[in-house]
């Protein structure tokens, strides 16, 4: 099934370098603060996919002061993507599916100012489902600098492949190559800031080889790249040969991928009151259901809203 092989190929994709300079970095001095590595950091958190969302929507996407041409086709593919595969709350899937209908009606170019303030009105209307309190958990690395948002890309690309396996089985009109790893790819070689790892990248998906590991200047010392899974994660998904077992490892990616903890939400105001009904005072009212994290379908009631406005 083609959706299986698009786990399989995203599974020795999982080795993304693990320090970015960043331009915060560029500018002041980074207190280096030693990180506890424990084996929580193996598992798939909601938060580090909730603050990596923010980074690459606040942040990564706007280094660009205009989004044109092949950029700007290359972010409509990924926020459709998005839009149909990211899990998430309710008010987070509304905020991208909203997102992705604005980004879909430019038809030219857009600024970073107008992206930004967009993202912030849509933040505003929803009640700030992408909090600026949220930290990395499994992404954090041993140090400051290091993993951080790339980890948390590659969790979203990974949680995004799972959804799509889940809601896509047994469609035939689904194809893993254009509508989940080609609008990956996009992204990461239009908006990815880490030349190296978008170079890496853009030649193994045109090669179709994803078997190998980047081996980055400098990457973090308590988390040296190895292929994914390991053994120490998943004895029976390999082989006596060394090999892959491609049955236990598609097993292992549903399970591990698809069990998103929820660790540190709570200390969140906006989602403390998880599981409750309330009202959100914005620009529009609008009734919130926070009971559920998933790739849940949010055209049909999108769409009405969309004719009210």
């Amino acid at each position: 099934m083609q959706s299986d092989a698009l786990l399989l190929t995203l599974t020795a994709a999982n080795t993304p370098p693990s320090r970015l300079t960043w331009e915060s970095e560029l500018n002041e001095k980074t207190e280096e603060v030693v990180v506890e590595v424990t084996w929580s950091q193996f598992e798939t958190q909601m938060m580090d996919i909730i603050t990596a969302l923010r980074h690459m929507l606040m942040s990564e996407i706007p280094r660009k002061s205009v989004i044109n041409g092949e950029n700007l086709e290359a972010l409509k593919l990924w926020m459709c993507a998005m839009k149909k595969y990211m899990p998430g709350t309710i008010e987070m899937r509304t905020l991208l599916y909203r997102l992705h209908h604005w980004i879909e009606n430019i038809s030219t170019e857009t600024t970073y100012k107008q992206w930004t303030e967009k993202v912030e009105i849509l933040q505003e209307q929803l009640g700030h489902p992408l909090p600026s309190t949220a930290n990395y958990m499994a992404c954090r690395g041993s140090k400051n600098y290091f993993r951080g948002f790339p980890c948390g890309l590659w969790t979203i690309i990974h949680a995004m492949s799972i959804q799509a396996y889940k809601l896509e089985k047994g469609n035939a009109n689904f194809s893993s190559k254009n509508d989940l790893i080609n609008p990956f790819h996009q992204f990461i070689w239009h908006f990815f800031i880490c030349a190296e790892c978008a170079t890496h990248f853009h030649e193994e998906i045109l090669s179709q080889n994803m078997t190998t590991i980047v081996e980055p200047a400098s990457e973090d010392p308590a988390f040296p790249k190895q292929q994914f899974p390991p053994v120490s994660l998943c004895s029976r998904c390999w082989r006596p040969d060394g090999q892959f077992d491609e049955e236990e490892v598609l097993d292992f990616m549903i399970n591990y991928y698809g069990n998103l903890k929820i660790d540190g939400l709570e200390s969140i105001p906006y989602y403390n009151d998880f599981c409750q009904y309330k009202f959100i005072d914005s620009e529009k009212k609008e009734l919130i259901l926070k009971s559920q994290i998933g790739a849940f379908n949010v055209n049909e009631s999108e769409g009405m809203f969309e004719k009210k406005i």
